[in-house]
């Protein structure tokens, strides 16, 4: 989307009604307004199939919107309708293409700079929704675009001036070849890493893989991983804040394997991770029925291993190796986390 005073400017003509809607929806997940909840999102959904509406760029910005507000609601059957019809729009359009900002931008750089990120995030929803649900394919990642690579949060806020010259994914892929020193912007790194998604989406699943496939997967991480600059190696920028891109980049990229390459961890460091995740989500819960719904998948899974792990202790064999001391610890934890867990469902369940 535009920002927040460019995006006035364009409201003026009245033609981003179906947008605004939406807005006024996904702003309404984070206050209490009661029945008109419902009624925003049905308002929004009117706008969005009136024969009147343009099918344009900023109608497809509010199926984009709706997708993600959906998505994190729980409502999965809706988001991928709304996001194969945002697929559709957007290839109708040729909004992939590199001359559609220019075309379209009405000669403000913001506003094709705009038309770049709603390509790019279409892209990224696509390849997340795909990597987390398994129910749709990554549609985009068969399609060629050769959009600019947008730019950093900052320059974008900032306004025309801000923004700097364009860069393209090829840059970013062969810069350890030609030299090429320029900075990348975090949501560039987030594309590359959703790019990385969509390779693993396609191949043969990794359960049961070749030795080979495995190597090959586990490159393309690390090569993302080493290649990041050092001001993008974590989720905090310069000042200290948190990246979202960046933390999004590293979450695609963590998650895709935690899933596929990670042995065994460290006992007490999978009981942080458990903790952490549900504290986590459980706030994110508040807003997103679907951060809610993953807390209680995170416990009912981490009760299940704590269950089974129980009945195994009455086995001599599982304490071969540990002394007393340790054995008693170990129990004592156990029985700490599985307390921990089972108060925090109860919690929830308030």
């Amino acid at each position: 989307m535009l920002p927040s005073n460019a995006l006035l400017r364009v409201a003026k003509d009245g033609s981003i009604g179906p947008l605004l809607a939406a807005l006024k929806w996904i702003g309404s997940l984070y206050i209490e307004v009661g029945p008109w909840r419902a009624r925003y999102l049905e308002e929004a959904l009117r706008l969005v199939y009136d024969p009147a509406t343009p099918r344009d760029g900023f109608l497809l910005q509010t199926l984009l919107l709706l997708t993600i507000g959906l998505d994190g609601n729980c409502e999965q059957e809706k988001a991928r309708q709304l996001l194969s019809e945002s697929e559709n729009l957007a290839l109708q359009l040729s909004i992939n293409s590199r001359n559609f900002a220019a075309v379209h931008g009405r000669g403000a750089p913001v506003l094709e700079e705009s038309w770049r990120r709603t390509w790019w995030e279409l892209y990224v929803v696509d390849g997340m929704i795909a990597g987390v649900h398994r129910h749709t394919n990554f549609l985009l990642f068969d399609f060629p675009a050769d959009v600019a690579l947008p730019c950093e949060e900052y320059q974008y806020l900032s306004g025309k001036k801000g923004i700097p010259p364009l860069a393209y994914l090829e840059d970013l892929e062969n810069k350890e070849f030609s030299g090429d020193d320029r900075p990348f912007s975090s949501f560039a790194y987030r594309i590359l890493a959703t790019r990385n998604l969509g390779t693993f989406l396609r191949a043969t699943p990794v359960y049961g893989s070749s030795p080979d496939c495995l190597e090959r997967i586990e490159n393309i991480l690390t090569n993302w991983r080493v290649h990041l600059p050092e001001s993008k190696r974590d989720a905090l920028n310069k000042d200290c804040r948190v990246d979202e891109m960046m933390f999004q980049a590293h979450m695609i990229t963590h998650a895709r394997w935690a899933q596929w390459l990670l042995g065994p961890q460290d006992e007490d460091d999978l009981r942080q991770l458990i903790r952490l995740n549900i504290g986590a989500l459980d706030q994110l819960g508040k807003v997103w029925l679907a951060a809610s719904t993953a807390a209680s998948q995170v416990r009912g899974v981490a009760q299940d291993i704590y269950r089974v792990k129980k009945a195994r202790q009455v086995e001599p064999s599982f304490w071969q190796g540990l002394t007393q001391g340790e054995v008693i610890t170990a129990i004592a934890t156990d029985e700490t986390i599985m307390s921990e867990i089972e108060s925090l469902h109860g919690i929830a369940g308030q």
